[in-house]
C-alpha cells in the first residue's frame, strides 16, 4: 500500500510540475506573440516553444491532465490555462495567423522611383497571411521588415502599415 502511495505522490507532482512547464511556456509565447514587431530571434524562439505546447497538446499527457483537472484531482491554486479547453487550441490557431511558410524568401528593393518586392511561392503566401491579419488589425498597426526580420539579405526596410 505504502509504494502504491508514493507512487501516486511522486506520479501527481511530476504532473504538476508538467503542467506548471508548460503553463510557463504558454505564457511565454502570448508574450511574444504580443510583440508588434517580432524579430527573427524572438520568432525563432516562439516557433520552439509552439512546437513544445502543440506536442503536448497533442499527447496523452495533456488528455491526462485535463481530465484529472476536470475530476478535480490538481490542487485548486494551481494555474491552469493551459488546460482551459479553449486556451491552448486558440494560442495555437493565433499562431498560425503569424506563420511564415517554410523556406520563405523575400526581398525588397528601392531603386529610383520604383519599389520592387520580389519572394518565391512560400515568401508571397506568407506575405497573404500576413497581410490578411494586418486587415483585421485596428488601424496604426503595421507590419516591419527589413534584411534582419524576415527580408533577404541586402533588403531595403519595408513597413506596411493599416490605414483607416
Amino acid at each position: 500500500m505504502k509504494n502504491t502511495d508514493e507512487f501516486q505522490i511522486n506520479g501527481r507532482e511530476k504532473q504538476i510540475q508538467r503542467i506548471k512547464k508548460y503553463e510557463t511556456l504558454m505564457r511565454d509565447a502570448q508574450r511574444f506573440m504580443n510583440e508588434r514587431n517580432l524579430s527573427a530571434e524572438s520568432y525563432a524562439a516562439l516557433s520552439s516553444i509552439i512546437n513544445q505546447l502543440k506536442n503536448y497538446y497533442e499527447s496523452n499527457e495533456w488528455k491526462q491532465d485535463y481530465a484529472d483537472d476536470e475530476a478535480g484531482l490538481l490542487p485548486p491554486d494551481l494555474e491552469r490555462g493551459v488546460l482551459s479547453e479553449d486556451g491552448l487550441y486558440n494560442l495555437l490557431e493565433e499562431y498560425q495567423n503569424l506563420h511564415w511558410q517554410e523556406g520563405y524568401m523575400i526581398r525588397f528593393r528601392i531603386t529610383g522611383n520604383s519599389a520592387v518586392l520580389s519572394a518565391n511561392r512560400e515568401g508571397l503566401l506568407s506575405l497573404a497571411n500576413h497581410l490578411i491579419n494586418l486587415s483585421n488589425a485596428p488601424a496604426g498597426n503595421h507590419i516591419h521588415l527589413d534584411q534582419y526580420n524576415s527580408l533577404e539579405d541586402g533588403s531595403d526596410e519595408l513597413i506596411i502599415e493599416r490605414y483607416k
